[in-house]
C-alpha cells in the first residue's frame, strides 16, 4: 500500500508509472537493492514485461501522445543505467519491445543506447525456436551482435496463463 500512488493503474500492482519522479526513484532503488545483494554480478534482469496497464496513468497517457514507445524505452534505459553504474548490464524480456521500431529500441536500450541485452522467450516447448525469424532479425538490428539471449518459459501448461499442466 505504501507505493500504491505510484501505480500505472490503481488496481494493478505490477506496473509503476514511469512519468512520476517518485516512481523512477523507486525503480532505481530496487535495482540498487538487488545489485547490493549480489556484489560483482555482471548482469541483472530488470524484467520490463507484462506491463499490461502501461498507458493507463494520465501522465503516461499524455507522454505517449508526444513520445510514443520511447516513454517505456526511456524508463527501461533509466533502470539499465542504474545497473550500469554498478558495473552490471541489464537484461530485459523481449516481448514488450519487439513491437517497437527497431531504431527507437537501438537508440534507447539497444546498441546505441544503454546497451541492454534482450532475453527472447516463448511459452512453447521449443522455447526461443518458436519465435519468428523476423522478430529475431529486428531484435538483432536493435540490440546488436551478442546481445540476444534465448530462454524457455515453458512450464508444461496448456496456455500462457495456466497455473498447472493439464
Amino acid at each position: 500500500p505504501a507505493f500504491a500512488h505510484l501505480r500505472e493503474a490503481s488496481d494493478e500492482a505490477n506496473c509503476v508509472c514511469p512519468e512520476l519522479e517518485e516512481g523512477r526513484q523507486l525503480c532505481a532503488a530496487l535495482v540498487r537493492e538487488v545489485l547490493a545483494l549480489h556484489p560483482g554480478c555482471e548482469r541483472v534482469h530488470i524484467g520490463c514485461d507484462e506491463v499490461f496497464s502501461f498507458g493507463s496513468h494520465p501522465s503516461t497517457r499524455e507522454a505517449v501522445l508526444v513520445r510514443g514507445s520511447r516513454v517505456l524505452l526511456e524508463h527501461m534505459a533509466r533502470c539499465a543505467a542504474v545497473a550500469g553504474e554498478a558495473g552490471a548490464r541489464a537484461l530485459i524480456w523481449h516481448d514488450e519491445v519487439a513491437r517497437f521500431d527497431p531504431r527507437a529500441i537501438r537508440e534507447t536500450v539497444g546498441a546505441d543506447g544503454c546497451g541492454c541485452e534482450a532475453v527472447v522467450w516463448s511459452y512453447s516447448p521449443n522455447g526461443p525456436a518458436a519465435v519468428p525469424d523476423h522478430t529475431w532479425a529486428a531484435l538483432h538490428e536493435a540490440f546488436g551482435p551478442g546481445r540476444l539471449w534465448g530462454a524457455s518459459a515453458f512450464k508444461g501448461a496448456a496456455k500462457p496463463d495456466a497455473f498447472w499442466a493439464p
